[in-house]
């Protein structure tokens, strides 16, 4: 089970990490992504065929997949050689820009809702 600080902070910290002016990409597209896979999950009963380890994994993936977004797409970023695209290469440039933003959030104590996993679920989580 995850503390409820610790998931209090860790969503604060989510929803920081998105523009709330930004049209699209914002904390509400975030929960609502989330919303839809948990849906998606029982309705479809995959929940039959997955460890809860498995669907809080997907349900954080799904809010953080576009943590920092900063409304230009990944061919922009290639185009201009942004810092970001420069960073990763030019390889998924937003994608992995809010993975490592989530792990950054995740890496501070008071956020870490996956605490508790061992070192081989870290790396499975994180794969």
């Amino acid at each position: 089970s995850i503390p409820m600080t610790t998931f209090v902070h860790f969503i604060d910290e989510i929803k920081r990490g998105y523009d709330s002016d930004a049209p699209y990409h914002n904390s509400l597209h975030a929960f609502d992504v989330m919303h839809v896979c948990y849906l998606l999950i029982t309705k479809c009963g995959a929940e039959k065929y997955l460890e809860s380890f498995n669907i809080l994994s997907i349900l954080v993936a799904a809010l953080a997949h576009d943590l920092g977004h900063d409304g230009y797409n990944n061919t922009f970023h290639q185009q201009i050689s942004s810092e970001r695209a420069m960073t990763y290469n030019g390889i998924s440039v937003l994608e992995n820009y809010s993975a490592a933003f989530l792990f950054r959030i995740l890496r501070k104590k008071e956020n870490n809702i996956f605490a508790r996993l061992n070192e081989d679920d870290m790396k499975k989580m994180k794969a």
